[in-house]
């Protein structure tokens, strides 16, 4: 059983630190990106729940679906920054340090990384 838990406690509880907030609105569905990666999503409860960042696409990136729509966890992060828009297609999305699954704002580029 899922715990019920608020855009307060995910705000102030779970992230004792420092780290950045932005909300995002595709569809109906409304998202929470945290700058370390994490995203949750509202619930038709009101409740937020984490998706997981887990491996589910045959290229090792975490695939979420949004009605009927696959989005990288990274798009969504960068969408949710502004530095992206949902119309964009064919968008290469770089991760510094090469793991796919860590989404973090400072692991994400547009633009090929220099070395």
């Amino acid at each position: 059983m899922n715990t019920k838990i608020t855009k307060k406690n995910i705000c102030i509880s779970l992230f004792p630190k420092q780290v950045t907030f932005h909300e995002l609105e595709i569809g109906n569905t409304q998202l929470l990106c945290v700058s370390n990666g994490m995203i949750y999503r509202r619930m038709k409860s009101t409740y937020w729940k984490q998706v997981e960042n887990r491996r589910n696409h045959n290229k090792g990136y975490n695939v979420i679906l949004i009605e009927k729509k696959q989005y990288t966890r990274a798009k969504i992060i960068l969408m949710s920054q502004g530095k992206i828009n949902i119309d964009m297609k064919n968008m290469n999305i770089y991760h510094k340090n090469g793991d796919r699954l860590d989404c973090a704002f400072t692991n994400l580029c547009l633009n090929v990384p220099t070395i």
